[in-house]
């Protein structure tokens, strides 16, 4: 809209009027204001529309007027060029008054075309004026104004109300003020009569001695006054000093308190700490003892235990082979005997050098595993399953052979020494000098039969190796034989050669100490012991029953 045109129409009103209230609205609200009327009405409002046609009306008869002038004009100006044609006389003033004429058209023509602008913008309020969305604007724009207007009055009423008060509140402390007022020039009038009336005493008493005495009672009076001024500070004095030593005893009973508490803290502190380093030290113990076993056979035996990898048979079989090393007393072997053993502590023993125990050992043992290989080749037999827990009992042999000054069997000094497994078992002395490893030992009985054999020729089929590979009868054959003759053909015993090449042999273990036996040949000493162990049970029928046979000896 061209702001240079003059805005009659009724939404223009209203429009300006929001503008001219909210600009007020923007200013204080006096307590003097006075309050508007809302609901005095003197005449009917045009509405929007109605406003806007008028306007239009108004504008088109504008129009009509001014081409009427412009006509007349035109009439004019034709009129004036006849006139022209007068004669020359004439034609001065004529020229004049063409030239007025023209000035006069051109005028005319600027006020018609400002008429139809005018006419444009009153067309394009009344397209405003017409447009509901924004005749609702306007409508909510002055229902709006409407509210606030009241809220004014609300305002403008409260406000009137708090001056009244105020006013009423100074009133009021006028009348107090000039009550008060009134009351101290009385109180005033009174002690200047009362002054008066001493002084006037005071000067009949001049000279009969009543001054001076009163003046001496007046002194003392002083000085009691002063006195009792002395002894009231000082027992101020002494109050406070009071309460200054009662909030320092309470304090120093507070940190009595504290220090009791402290001490109480400190005292459960350092019996946790005592409890925690007793703790640290138990776990540094226990750290130590598990890295202590697993540089033992028991270690590498809980190991097995606890591979998942393995079989069950092989992880039970590992597991009852730690608990004999550990001395737990629960494996009770072929006869169900109870087996703990009294003279082995593992907590002193397990994995020290030169025990069976001990892993460089059982590494040694391994040997005499290669050297059994090599003979069950020889005579064609099955090579014997490796049981970890006959090899666990040959460990507690071999060690039993160290502290035992008798060399024999444990199982048969159980009086002297406790109970023992009872299985199939070879042992050795003086095993640390390879000439004396323990399955070149028990081979070497094998010379027992071959000089027998050498007397008497017959007895060659009785041999051993006279055909391979050995089978279990001819092996309990022979065994038979030499069970009965050889002892009295001179010889000794060949148990350990016969146990080497049973085919039957199955579920063994093998184990060896090192360092210097209890035992001995006078005061010679054996150096180093050794023990193979078959677990499994003769029935003396040929039938062999084993006990965890869970490893090959390649495993």
């Amino acid at each position: 809209m061209n702001k240079k045109i003059k805005v009659t129409s009724a939404a223009a009103a209203a429009l300006a009027s929001l503008v001219l209230v909210n600009a007020n609205v923007n200013n204080e609200v006096k307590a003097d204001t006075k309050p508007v009327n809302a609901t005095k009405t003197t005449q009917k409002a045009q509405t929007p529309e109605e406003a806007a046609q008028a306007n239009v009306d108004s504008a088109k008869k504008n129009v009509e007027a001014e081409q009427g002038n412009v006509d007349k004009a035109k009439g004019d100006l034709d009129q004036a060029k006849k006139d022209a044609e007068k004669p020359d006389a004439d034609y001065k003033a004529q020229s004049d008054k063409v030239d007025g004429l023209k000035k006069t058209a051109d005028q005319k023509n600027n006020a018609l075309t400002d008429a139809q602008n005018k006419e444009k913008d009153a067309q394009a309020l009344a397209d405003e004026a017409n447009d509901p969305a924004k005749v609702k604007y306007a409508k909510d724009a002055v229902t709006n104004q409407e509210g606030v207007v009241k809220d004014a009055n609300k305002a403008k009423a409260a406000a009137d109300k708090a001056v009244k008060d105020k006013q009423k509140e100074i009133d009021d402390l006028k009348g107090k003020v000039q009550s008060d007022t009134q009351d101290a020039n009385d109180k005033t009038a009174a002690k200047e009569q009362a002054d008066r009336a001493v002084q006037n005493a005071s000067d009949a008493l001049k000279g009969t001695g009543v001054t001076e005495a009163k003046d001496a009672v007046d002194t003392y009076q002083s000085n009691v006054d002063n006195l009792t001024q002395n002894i009231k500070h000082n027992q101020g004095v002494l109050k406070h000093n009071q309460d200054v030593l009662k909030g320092n005893q309470d304090k120093l009973g507070v940190i009595d308190k504290d220090l009791v508490q402290a001490k109480l803290d400190t005292k459960v502190a350092k019996a946790k700490l005592d409890t925690d380093q007793g703790t640290l030290y138990q776990k540094n113990q226990d750290l130590q003892k598990a890295k202590d076993l697993a540089n033992t056979a028991a270690g590498f035996f809980k190991s097995l235990a606890e591979d998942q990898s393995l079989t069950a048979e092989q992880r039970e079989d590992a597991k009852t082979a730690y608990g004999i090393l550990m001395n737990d007393g629960k494996f009770k072997g072929f006869n169900e005997d109870d087996v703990k053993l009294t003279w082995y502590h593992p907590d002193q023993q397990l994995g020290k050098d030169g025990d069976a125990t001990s892993l460089a050992n059982m590494q040694s043992a391994l040997n005499d595993l290669d050297e059994l290989v090599k003979v069950r080749h020889e005579y064609g037999v099955q090579l014997p399953h490796i049981s970890l827990t006959a090899t666990a009992i040959a460990m507690m042999s071999s060690d039993f052979l160290k502290i035992a000054p008798d060399f024999n069997h444990p199982i048969n000094q159980t009086e002297s020494y406790g109970p023992f497994w009872e299985d199939e078992e070879d042992i050795a002395a003086g095993t640390d000098y390879p000439e004396y490893e323990q399955v070149r030992s028990y081979m070497s009985e094998k010379q027992y039969i071959d000089d027998a054999i050498a007397k008497d020729g017959s007895l060659q089929k009785y041999a051993y190796d006279n055909n391979k590979p050995l089978t279990q009868d001819v092996w309990e054959r022979n065994t038979d034989y030499w069970n009965k003759h050889l002892g009295k053909l001179g010889y000794q015993e060949i148990g350990h050669y016969k146990s080497m090449i049973n085919p039957a042999q199955n579920s063994i273990g093998a184990a060896r100490t090192t360092g210097t036996l209890a035992s001995g040949v006078g005061d010679l000493k054996y150096e180093g012991s050794s023990s193979i162990d078959i677990l499994q049970s003769n029935y003396g029928d040929g039938t062999y029953v084993p006990q965890y046979p869970s490893f090959t000896i390649d495993q």
